[in-house]
């Protein structure tokens, strides 16, 4: 089950980027708010997907190198 939520976060994600670069060049308050939006979206999916894979296997899901970037880039896009 969390492949199909890490694959969404990853979707909205990019939704986000993109919306971002094109606000770069024509800025107005929807683009503004469809980044933040799909960013928001985009987290609450990563969220639930590093949960699920905290419960399946019973510890915080950052010992291998696939979990320790999927969790450091969570924690950047907690900062933003």
């Amino acid at each position: 089950m969390d492949v199909p939520l890490f694959e969404l976060a990853l979707i909205f994600y990019f939704i986000s980027a993109l919306t971002g670069i094109i606000e770069l060049f024509k800025s107005n308050k929807f683009i503004s708010k469809l980044v933040f939006i799909s960013a928001i979206l985009g987290f609450i999916l990563h969220s639930a997907n590093i949960g699920v894979r905290y419960m399946e296997a019973k510890h915080l899901p950052v010992v291998n190198f696939h979990e320790a970037i999927s969790f450091f880039a969570w924690s950047i896009v907690l900062l933003f």
